[in-house]
Formats: C-alpha cells, structure tokens, sequence
C-alpha cells in the first residue's frame, strides 16, 4: 500500500463522446492527446524539469481522462485546466463534430498503485470528487469548473 497523496487532479470529458463514430472518437482522443503533450512540453521547456516531475498520472475514463499533477505544483490545476479549454476552441474549428470538453479541477487525495499489467494507476476520493463537480449541470458547451480547494491552493500557488 502507498501513502495517500493530496494534489491536483484535472478531468477532460470530452461532451457527448459516446455519440461519435469509432473513428471519430480516435480523432478527438489522438488529437487531445498530441496537442495536451506538445502543450506541457513547452511549458516545461524553460523549467529544464521533465514531463514525469510534472504530472504523476494520467487515467482513461473513456470519454477523457484524469491528468494527475505532482503534489509539489499543487494549485497549478487550475492554471491547466484553462489552459485545455483554449483546445475546445481549436477542435471545434478541425472537426466539425467537435461540441466540447468540460474540466473540472480538484485538490484531493489520490493513491498510486501498479495494475494487472503493470502500469501505473490511480484511485481515491479525489478522482471521485473531481468527477461530481461535472455531474452538477449537465454542460453541453466547453466549460472549466474549478472546486474551492483547488482554487485556495491557486491563490497561493
């Protein structure tokens, strides 16, 4: 067992994903996926700090995913989170299918673990928590919903 970990965490959800053909879901995940990498590398480009110092996980949930950041940038969520919502701007204009992602970000706790095929993975109540701040309207437009906690540790960050 780990020790729990209190951090950022950031959930793209991806609206009305399971609407898209097969292949226009792989477009959308390809592209958010080669856009998300080539968006923290220039971040990080001046920081000299690699991409495994910056975010600890990344969780599928099938329409998006859970960007896990490192414990020590707690209160960067939020700054990452805005930072997704310019790409909604830029996959609408390419695909014209496109309606949207909604972000949520939390400061919560998380636990590491190794899966059944050995990869890295992550639980707790704060993926739980991040999840329920998209459950509280159903948004249909890009949207970024920031919890209290994240945006307290923001404001110091």
């Amino acid at each position: 067992m780990t020790k729990a970990l209190i951090t950022d965490i950031v959930l793209i959800d991806i609206i009305n994903f399971s609407q898209l053909s097969s292949t226009q879901q792989l477009e959308i995940i390809l592209f958010l996926t080669k856009s998300f990498k080539k968006m923290i590398e220039k971040m990080l480009i001046n920081s000299n700090t690699p991409l495994s110092k910056f975010i600890i996980g990344y969780v599928s949930t099938g329409d998006g995913f859970y960007c896990i950041l490192n414990p020590r940038l707690k209160g960067f969520g939020a700054i990452l989170g805005l930072s997704f919502n310019h790409f909604s701007e830029q996959m609408s204009k390419k695909y014209s299918y496109f309606q949207g992602i909604r972000i949520a970000v939390h400061t919560g706790e998380v636990n590491g673990f190794i899966d059944i095929l050995g990869s890295k993975n992550f639980i707790g109540d704060g993926l739980n928590d991040c999840a329920r701040y998209l459950e509280i309207k159903n948004f249909t437009i890009s949207t970024v919903m920031v919890s209290d906690t994240a945006y307290e540790n923001f404001k110091i960050f």
